[in-house]
């Protein structure tokens, strides 16, 4: 299942849906640019997980513009403006604004929760320094991962999931890059 939905490209279908029926309003918010991981999630700091709903088809990749703009109002001492801004929307948010040098992409790993589909979403990147993998979400920055697997390890411990079904990997704007 999880295999089908990313490689036909369904979970790129809903999310284009999702983006250019709900987001379409933030497309000119210029992005934070070249940020190193710690300065990405210092942004991301100050902003509240909510789910996905029925309006996001229970799992879609928001625009990072919609959470560039939840940071700017954040930043403004305003309200955090509604709207679901999951896993997916912080991820995809850190993939555009991490230097390229990072070589950040978007990765999801997936699971059922008894019946369920279920999974997670990061922004995957490699430290220029130490040369490991590092993951970043709504649960801040996580590593060092010597592996990709080592990286699915720690996502599904702390997710206390089960054995995981499959991965996706994309690019910065949002192709399918490797699914497994």
């Amino acid at each position: 299942m999880h295999f089908i939905v990313h490689k036909w490209g369904i979970y790129r279908l809903w999310s284009w849906i999702y983006v250019n029926t709900w987001h379409k309003k933030y497309s000119n918010i210029e992005l934070m640019s070249n940020l190193s991981p710690i300065e990405a999630d210092r942004a991301l700091s100050g902003l509240t997980w909510r789910p996905d709903g029925i309006k996001e088809f229970y799992d879609v990749v928001g625009s990072p513009q919609f959470v560039q703009h939840c940071i700017n109002e954040v930043n403004m001492d305003e309200e955090q403006p509604a709207g679901a801004l999951d896993c997916d929307d912080f991820s995809i948010w850190c993939v555009n604004v991490l230097n390229k040098k990072y070589k950040p992409q978007f990765f999801t790993v997936g699971w059922f929760d008894g019946l369920r589909p279920s999974g997670h979403a990061v922004c995957l990147y490699e430290d220029i320094v130490d040369k490991n993998i590092y993951h970043m979400s709504n649960w801040g920055i996580r590593g060092p991962f010597n592996t990709i697997e080592e990286s699915v390890t720690d996502i599904t411990v702390l997710t206390d999931a089960g054995e995981p079904i499959g991965f996706s990997l994309y690019s910065r704007n949002f192709r399918l890059l490797d699914v497994g």
